[in-house]
């Protein structure tokens, strides 16, 4: 059922949001990686946006150390537009 094309897949990935739920994703958007794509260190922008959701796009400065912007984006001490972004979509 996994492989690629399966009937379970397709109908798996034929709605990308099935339902009346409001779907929200945020992307982090810090840099270029190696394919010149824009990415925040973990996840390339295009990867992350839903057909039918509220896709939404950080702004951002790559993270030194051993952290990356993509993990800050789950902490609102780092990267407080999320959360407020969050807040104000879920009113």
């Amino acid at each position: 059922e996994m492989t690629a094309g399966s009937p379970f897949l397709t109908k798996l990935n034929s709605d990308e949001t099935p339902g009346n739920t409001k779907y929200i994703t945020i992307a982090g958007d810090c840099c270029f990686d190696d394919s010149n794509k824009p990415w925040d260190e973990t996840i390339r922008v295009e990867s992350v946006a839903l057909n039918g959701a509220t896709n939404i796009i950080v702004k951002g400065q790559e993270v030194s150390g051993l952290d990356t912007f993509h993990s800050a984006l789950t902490h609102s001490s780092k990267v407080p537009e999320v959360y407020n972004k969050v807040v104000e979509l879920l009113k």
